[in-house]
């Protein structure tokens, strides 16, 4: 498959020695979130030297069983500053990538809002800590986290 895309980091996870000689594990990162690897030590070292910049990448995907990985095989600099556009991942259970960050920031986001209840962090009008609240407030709280983790503060 060719796509366009925007490394914005890249990690070495582990590097070694084979009968093929030398590889390093790169997990090269899109701006989007995307997640892409190459054990290809030279082509690894080339793709380094090109973070930020919209490259045309030529990868395939490894289906492991659980999980997939989207292999780089090589990469081009884009042409005509072609648009980027991310390939829409899937988890082992069908939802996106976005849709599973979503669904984390909820849970993370209902934990604390049932920790800043039983912390007393949360108060009525007169600043009274309140010890319990009905469904519809904490998740009403709930919200106010997300809204947090996904624009900041106000």
């Amino acid at each position: 498959m060719n796509q366009v895309v925007t490394f914005s980091s890249v990690e070495t996870k582990k590097t070694g020695n084979s009968k093929r000689g030398p590889w390093a594990l790169r997990l090269f990162t899109t701006a989007g979130g995307t997640k892409f690897q190459t054990f290809d030590v030279d082509l690894g070292e080339s793709l380094e030297g090109h973070l930020n910049l919209p490259l045309e990448i030529t990868y395939e995907i490894e289906d492991n069983g659980d999980f997939k990985n989207n292999v780089i095989k090589g990469w081009k600099p884009s042409e005509n500053g072609a648009t980027v556009s991310e390939p829409v991942q899937s988890t082992s259970n069908g939802e996106t990538a976005e849709e599973k960050q979503l669904r984390i920031m909820r849970q993370s986001a209902l934990d604390r809002a049932i920790s800043s209840v039983a912390g007393g962090l949360v108060t009525d009008d007169n600043d009274v800590p309140l010890t319990s609240v009905d469904e519809s407030t904490l998740f009403a709280i709930a919200d106010r986290y997300v809204d947090y983790f996904v624009n900041g503060a106000a």
